[in-house]
């Protein structure tokens, strides 16, 4: 039989063998092809027509691109058959300027709305079978351009930059938000976020917003250093108003929101400013809660670094669509500025860094600086240095009304409930003090367990509620919180305290 005899499921099982690439152990995978570059594997597209058209199912398929590959982008993929191999896309926005100063971070401002803009205004005019199928990843880079008089910065540090506490917005001269066309291919969009490139929050929102076929936001935003108390509390704010303004999105089904902080605190004896409101509200634990008892909420939340609040748990309201909720948060803050652990700070002896650090220049306060008031970006003013984690077991005023209001929210408020899980503390130390507690319905399996162990056949079918301790740490779960995990897993329940890691 001819090679043109062949059939295109036939050619499409020749091609798929080709492109499954497993790697060996020690090799790297391939990276998505870039726009403008030939990828690896390119020469198979070109024995002929037919088959150039079922190559491109996987050629097409991942396309890495920035700014200026736009253009490139819109012209590959005019043809609805192209757009239907689209399924990840990765954009990423190219900065002109490292944004040390208001004027060079303009530039960079600008060259943001202009992407979008062209983005979005490429997307927008895609319909038919490609709608609802695109995976989108959203990152910014520096492209610098340098002129031909300027001197190359070949050493620029943006921790010591005014650039680490400024945002990339979509408002223009005037405050005005940018206006972006309805793109209807985009289900999935994951952002991440650097010093010096970072997209303020209401902006990610802003994007999601534009996505009316949206089922999973991953929203990745930076957290400045802790001693600028003003700036990260306008951003939580923001953060809570733009997740409020996606109410819209009724696909909307898995919401992931990850805090990356700037610098950790490593001196607990550290003062942290409160991030709540004038009425110690915090605008972010109040909004998720109103997201949940929404009647289009989503069906799996993932908090990471959030700070977790009592607050979020202590409305009236149901949760009628929530199914899985995991809280993780390696540093053991609330939003208050309260520790929820404890401990003697003569029990633990200080790091060998205990000599304070000398001031960093990013910590000035010059006229590019968004606050006035709250300090150095100095590792000493920020709790990074001295080294002294002395704070090892949970506090029992402020870590057990955490679990209670918890454990009070999963009895009376997820009525769909499969699995709920609260980390906190579990990375933060060189010790084991961390403390995971699960709630887990019946006939649903859990993920791999602290203690390495695994639920039996049996005990799968009923409900589960497992607490883990660090070796380290010490706590006992209060009698009134014992009771409601023995009243939610029930007769055939099962509520077991455990330790981690499990000893060898």
């Amino acid at each position: 039989m001819a090679f043109e005899d062949l059939n295109d499921d036939v050619l499409g099982l020749i091609i798929s063998h080709l492109y499954a690439t497993p790697p060996p152990p020690t090799s790297l995978t391939w990276d998505p092809p870039v726009l403008g570059r030939r990828a690896q594997g390119t020469a198979y597209a070109l024995v002929n027509k037919r088959w150039q058209a079922l190559a491109e199912r996987h050629t097409l398929a991942s396309i890495a691109l920035k700014t200026a590959d736009l253009p490139t982008f819109a012209t590959t993929f005019a043809s609805p058959r192209r757009r239907e191999c689209l399924r990840r896309l990765s954009l990423t926005v190219s900065l002109p300027t490292h944004g040390e100063s208001r004027d060079s971070f303009a530039r960079n401002l600008a060259a943001f709305r202009a992407t979008v803009s062209l983005f979005f205004g490429t997307l927008s005019l895609w319909s038919g079978r490609q709608q609802g199928r695109l995976e989108l990843h959203l990152d910014a880079a520096w492209d610098i351009e340098y002129q031909d008089n300027e001197p190359v910065d070949l050493y620029f540090d943006v921790t010591k930059s005014s650039a680490s506490r400024r945002y990339l917005t979509l408002l223009d001269h005037d405050g005005q938000q940018l206006l972006l066309p309805p793109v209807q291919s985009i289900t999935s969009f994951i952002t991440s976020n650097s010093a010096g490139r970072a997209f303020h929050p209401t902006a990610l929102c802003t994007l999601a917003a534009a996505m009316p076929r949206l089922t999973l936001f991953s929203l990745s935003y930076l957290d400045p250093v802790p001693a600028r108390v003003g700036l990260r509390r306008e951003l939580r704010c923001a953060l809570a108003s733009g997740l409020l303004s996606l109410s819209p999105l009724a696909a909307l089904s898995q919401l992931t929101v990850i805090r990356e902080p700037m610098s950790s605190i490593h001196n607990h004896s550290f003062s942290v400013g409160t991030l709540q409101d004038s009425d110690g509200v915090d605008a972010f634990s109040a909004a998720v809660d109103k997201i949940l008892a929404g009647r289009h909420g989503p069906t799996d939340l993932h908090l990471e670094d959030t700070l977790l609040s009592a607050q979020l748990f202590l409305g009236h309201g149901p949760w009628p669509t929530l199914r899985r909720l995991r809280l993780r948060s390696a540093e053991i803050l609330a939003p208050s500025g309260a520790w929820y652990y404890t401990g003697d700070p003569a029990a633990v002896e200080a790091g060998v860094d205990s000599a304070p650090a000398s001031p960093s220049v990013a910590g000035s306060r010059d006229e590019d600086s968004s606050e006035s008031d709250d300090g150095e970006d100095d590792d000493t003013l920020n709790g990074v240095r001295p080294t002294h984690e002395w704070r090892m077991q949970p506090d029992p005023l402020t870590f057990d009304p955490l679990i209670a209001a918890l454990t009070d929210a999963v009895v009376s408020r997820m009525p769909v409930l499969e699995s709920v899980s609260l980390e906190l503390g579990m990375q933060d130390q060189s010790e084991c003090i961390g403390v995971e507690v699960r709630f887990v319905e019946a006939g649903v399996r859990m993920e791999s367990r602290p203690d390495w162990k695994e639920d039996s056949e049996d005990e799968i079918m009923a409900r589960r509620c497992y607490c883990w301790v660090g070796r380290a740490a010490e706590w006992e779960a209060p009698e009134k919180v014992l009771a409601m995990w023995h009243g939610w897993v029930g007769e055939r329940g099962r509520v077991e305290m455990g330790r981690w890691p499990p000893m060898s």
